[in-house]
């Protein structure tokens, strides 16, 4: 009720307003979007116009997932072709990625909780089912401990246990948040990277941090918040459809070339017929989302576990490039 009133109010502030419905209008977009797919792909299939690589993916409408005989091509809902272009402070041998994400390198993380946390990922790697959230404070978060997440060594973790220079303090706060998303921290990441990325207060992530160096980092985590939500509702529809207005708002990010490379290697072991429309058509955060809500819509073991293994390195690739800035 707190957080509907909250929202009624900050509907009403002219900073935070029209963004906010270009977020509602942009979900009902996707879901125009999507449908005009199906249907454009069904025409196809009846014509023998498909491709022969077309996975099977499913599209997740209002009222659950609508199964059809054909889809799309996975690229054919790009709404943006990245640049692909990485800097040095990301090259990570992404074959060792692959392999074992969360294992720790010599020499550990340089910090003991994060080496923890490390070790905790290493046996409890990231599934794909998404998981409901509260959005409430820290404060209130902290006290709430009937949840797998509290048993977790991220649980404790935060920004001010982790060594940082001087004015890399918000890239701190979004390295603590992503490692305790990935752990199932849903709430807690929610809460910190908020206020870098979103121009409006809130009342679980307090008052608007205005020209962040982390706000790019920041969209980018707040996207894959709403990942981990999945199919629960939140905000704007489902976690995926919220995922999918966050994605609108990153323009590219450093770690995308290898998490590309990653994407077209996992599936080569997997489901070659991805990787034959990643290797043609570049991937990309929204043909991700059809991936994994396909995969848990439809309980596909096959697709979700390339979709799982994907999201580890994802974000294993995401950390080293924060730990690399602070």
């Amino acid at each position: 009720f707190r957080n509907t009133i909250f929202f009624a109010d900050s509907m009403s502030q002219a900073a935070g307003a029209w963004r906010r419905r270009c977020a509602v209008v942009s979900c009902a977009l996707q879901v125009c979007i999507l449908g005009a797919g199906v249907l454009s792909s069904e025409a196809s299939a009846g014509s023998g116009g498909s491709s022969p690589h077309c996975h099977a993916f499913a599209v997740a409408a209002p009222g659950g997932f609508q199964q059809s005989s054909r889809f799309f091509a996975p690229a054919r809902l790009k709404t943006r072709k990245y640049s692909m272009s990485s800097d040095a402070s990301t090259t990570t041998n992404i074959a060792d990625v692959i392999t074992r994400p969360w294992a720790l390198p010599d020499g550990g993380m340089g910090n003991a909780k994060v080496d923890e946390v490390f070790r905790y990922l290493d046996s409890n790697a990231i599934t794909l089912p998404g998981q409901p959230m509260r959005y409430e404070p820290l404060n209130v978060m902290a006290r709430v401990t009937n949840r797998p997440f509290a048993s977790t060594p991220a649980f404790s973790l935060q920004p001010e246990d982790i060594e940082c220079r001087p004015g890399a303090e918000d890239t701190r706060a979004c390295y603590c948040a992503l490692l305790q998303l990935a752990c199932g921290g849903l709430d807690e990441c929610h809460d910190r990277i908020t206020p870098f990325s979103w121009e409006s207060a809130t009342i679980f992530g307090g008052p608007p941090v205005f020209d962040s160096s982390a706000q790019d980092d920041a969209t980018y985590i707040h996207h894959l918040v709403h990942m981990r939500e999945g199919q629960f509702p939140g905000e704007f529809g489902t976690g995926w459809n919220n995922a999918g207005f966050w994605a609108g708002s990153v323009d590219d990010h450093p770690t995308f070339p290898q998490l590309q490379q990653a994407s077209v290697l996992i599936a080569q072991e997997s489901i070659p017929e991805i990787a034959c429309d990643l290797q043609q058509e570049g991937w990309s955060l929204p043909t991700f989302i059809k991936c994994c809500s396909a995969a848990v819509g439809n309980d596909d073991a096959a697709l979700a576990s390339y979709c799982e293994r994907v999201v580890n390195v994802q974000y294993r690739l995401l950390v080293d490039h924060l730990r690399s800035k602070l």
